[in-house]
């Protein structure tokens, strides 16, 4: 006998008691919306009002919560939410031991300010901001700055990675908005899938630093386009023992399978003053298909080298200086250059290594490329249009190896920065084969000199493709009660057949416990 049963689902409809009466009520759980009521706690219930939906006196992680106009808030622990707005003319501040920020959505609105405590007898607060879940989205239109001095701004939707492994629909986005590291060395570090600067600011912290580099800045993404009026720079550095910080542009997800990057007519990238023979200079990267049409430079020092594997396009009045610059991939095209600015301009040498070199559609009036010492071309197909020759378009005239297959590997410049007891650091090492061909066997090898990569050595031996890289996060573990001063060095080695040995070396030098 077949017996049908009629059941009340208990996750649909519960049945509440009460000590004077019974009520029916759904158990099902609606999000709160929030509003700020003033000056204060940030986890204090009297900072807040609810004006929809339910949950508790703060908003937790499933609510969404409105910092209003006017109202100063203060956070002295983690906060996890599902969606903050700051609006303009409001401040967050994260405090002493409130640095982490956790959310899906984080919209900074024009006056808006999100920051890092000041500290005017010590270090300054940092910000870490990371997504609460997938396509996290953070809309910059305001100010989040790392606190004085020294604070860093770390913003990263790819879990604690220097680049995103996994599509994961996060985006960054800035409007007229700046990101800041506190001044003196305060570092800025952006990753995200997708990264979109549109007259905004990115700007490592500025100051009087003795015998350290000022704030670096790193944007990584797969998909990084900066427009408008957009600056990119480390920090300068007015003490005499002391330098700028390095600026690294990455568009690659981590394995170098794919990355977008596009740099807009009016943008400006550079490092701060000053920049030493050494680096730290500017690295723009791209796994992909990328077109620069800003002003980049100065690249760095001696050694510093500007590559963008496999296709890169100049165009308009892109200006790229540093001492030596080496392009290399699969192609170069540069047609839609503006005449009368020097598109690439090296000091001492300038090297480019492509299969196609194609400068059809420029005007021979002025050189476009130039080098005070030489420039040499090593291309499989070099495109020029009727009458013109090269020694129209570059000074001096260049060295062409025509039909010309190059294997060469070039590693990420070394950088010079500090760390500090419990902040366990990391820095992207990349190294990518510059040249116009594969290599066949690579050795690369790194670990520093008193063993606090995190992770131990790293070696590998194999094959590197054209446009190819290997990417290797350094985490640096500083032990318990190191002296103030001490450095490690970080030594990474490249070794492949018919080209000398390559050793990149970045110093950490611990500031404080």
């Amino acid at each position: 006998m077949l017996t049908i049963t009629n059941k009340i689902s208990l996750k649909r409809l519960s049945v509440c008691f009460s000590l004077l009466l019974t009520l029916i009520c759904s158990t099902s759980a609606i999000a709160g919306t929030y509003q700020s009521t003033g000056n204060g706690n940030y986890h204090n219930g009297t900072s807040w009002t609810l004006i929809a939906g339910t949950g508790a006196a703060v908003p937790g992680a499933s609510d969404t919560a409105t910092i209003m106009a006017g109202h100063n808030l203060v956070a002295n622990s983690a906060i996890t939410i599902d969606a903050l707005t700051i609006a303009g003319g409001a401040n967050l501040t994260l405090g002493a031991g409130g640095n982490n920020l956790q959310a899906n959505t984080i919209d900074v609105l024009g006056g808006g300010v999100l920051q890092g405590f000041d500290n005017g007898g010590g270090m300054g607060g940092s910000v870490h901001i990371a997504n609460a879940g997938a396509n996290f989205a953070l809309t910059n239109q305001g100010t989040i700055r790392g606190g004085h001095p020294g604070g860093s701004l770390f913003i990263s939707s790819a879990n604690g990675s220097d680049l995103p492994c996994n599509a994961n629909g996060a985006s960054v986005t800035g409007l007229n908005g700046d990101f800041l590291g506190g001044n003196d060395f305060g570092t800025v570090y952006i990753v995200s899938e997708t990264i979109t600067l549109t007259n905004s600011q990115v700007l490592g912290g500025s100051g009087f630093a003795p015998n350290m580099a000022s704030g670096p800045v790193y944007i990584g993404g797969v998909n990084v386009t900066l427009d408008g009026n957009t600056q990119v720079s480390s920090g300068s550095n007015s003490a005499a023992t002391g330098t700028a910080g390095s600026t690294k542009i990455v568009a690659s997800n981590c394995n170098g399978s794919t990355g977008n990057l596009y740099v807009g007519p009016n943008v400006n990238i550079t490092v701060g003053a000053p920049v030493v023979t050494g680096c730290p200079g500017v690295l723009l990267f791209a796994a992909g298909p990328s077109t620069v049409l800003g002003t980049v430079g100065p690249i760095g020092g001696a050694g510093c080298i500007y590559y963008d594997p496999p296709q890169l396009e100049l165009a308009g009045d892109v200006n790229m200086s540093a001492t030596n610059i080496e392009l290399a991939g699969e192609s170069l095209t540069a047609g839609n250059l503006n005449p009368g600015v020097p598109a690439l301009d090296a000091q001492q040498t300038l090297t480019i290594s492509v299969d196609v070199l194609d400068l059809t559609g420029l005007t021979p009036t002025t050189p476009y490329f130039m080098a005070g010492h030489q420039i040499i071309i090593n291309a499989y197909d070099i495109l020029l249009d009727p009458g013109v020759q090269l020694e129209h378009l570059m000074e001096p005239a260049p060295f062409v190896r025509e039909d010309v297959r190059v294997q060469r590997a070039s590693v990420t410049p070394g950088i010079t920065t500090t760390v500090r007891q419990g902040v366990n650091p990391t820095h992207a090492v990349q190294v990518v084969s510059v040249g116009n061909t594969d290599i066949d066997n690579v050795t690369i090898k790194i670990s520093d000199s008193k063993g606090w990569l995190s992770s131990g050595t790293y070696s590998y031996t194999g094959p590197l493709a054209s446009g190819e890289s290997k990417n290797y996060q350094a985490v640096i573990t500083v032990p318990a009660n190191v002296e103030i001063g001490t450095e490690t060095q970080l030594y990474v080695t490249v070794t492949h057949p018919g080209e000398p040995d390559i050793t990149e070396i970045s110093t950490f030098v611990v500031a404080e416990h």
